[in-house]
């Protein structure tokens, strides 16, 4: 954890880290999701602690550039299966550290079609629901 640590200046980095290691996360695996879902918790409630709106919005365009349902500057390549960050996600959003406006905006592009999430309508379901219940 203390390689990843390092990068807590860099939220692109951290994001891009956190949608790596969530690609191992299934619906079948909990032990796997468990575990991520810890790593998410320590990571990103370090990342967000005292972040003003602007990194808040920074934090939602970078979750959104590595699941693929925006391009990037950077050329940042997404993740291959968005599945296992989806499941995560859906996690993270209805943790308190989160911010209600990187909420919303997940929510905005989250709740419209698109073809890299209709492939997994499990999980783009599950965190919709996450995003609605909060």
């Amino acid at each position: 954890m203390t390689e990843i640590e390092k990068d807590l200046n860099n939220t692109d980095k951290c994001i891009q880290t956190l949608m790596k290691i969530s690609c191992v996360v299934s619906s079948e695996n909990t032990k796997a999701q468990n575990a991520v879902n810890e790593i998410a918790d320590s990571l990103l409630g370090k990342l967000l602690h005292g972040t003003d709106e602007r990194t808040m919005a920074t934090i939602s365009n970078s979750i959104l550039v590595h699941i693929g349902l925006l391009k990037s500057e950077d050329k940042v390549k997404p993740v291959a299966d968005p599945s296992g960050p989806m499941l995560v996600l859906s996690h993270v959003v209805k943790q308190s550290y989160f911010p209600k406006l990187a909420r919303d905006i997940l929510q905005v592009f989250f709740g419209r079609p698109h073809e890299r999430l209709d492939k997994c309508q499990q999980s783009k379901h599950l965190l919709l629901q996450s995003l609605y219940q909060v």
